[in-house]
């Protein structure tokens, strides 16, 4: 009976160490995708967050005159091909918060935010 829980323990090692090394690697949670916008004459800035695991994760936007207390909006439309690094990024639906649209091409982007035409550096390589 000792002998057969020996082989058995042995085997689930053997099994859990041949899984964990053809796993795929873990990914960071963390921040992966930042744009902020160049700073304008009048101070305003925009910055835009994708966080999580996957491409359209969680997605946080805080721009100059941002109520604190503004909820926040989880619902937006992403297209984001990492390989060719292009975003295109912008809210669902309209929902009383400033509209915006980001479209972003390699290391730059342009932001239309009530009006404005802004351009901006983009970071794709923050994990």
């Amino acid at each position: 009976m000792k002998k057969a829980w020996i082989v058995a323990s042995g085997f689930a090692v053997a099994v859990l160490l041949a899984l964990a090394v053809i796993s795929p690697p873990a990914q960071a949670s963390g921040t992966h995708f930042r744009f902020h916008s160049d700073e304008q004459k009048d101070g305003f800035r925009f910055r835009l967050e994708i966080q999580g695991r996957s491409d359209d994760g969680y997605i946080h936007v805080v721009w100059t005159g941002k109520a604190d207390d503004a909820p926040e909006r989880n619902a937006y439309y992403v297209e984001m091909n990492r390989r060719e690094k292009r975003l295109y990024v912008r809210p669902r639906k309209r929902d009383g918060q400033p509209w915006f649209e980001l479209d972003v091409v390699g290391d730059r982007g342009t932001l239309l935010f009530q009006g404005r035409r802004l351009q901006g550096d983009a970071n794709w390589e923050i994990m």
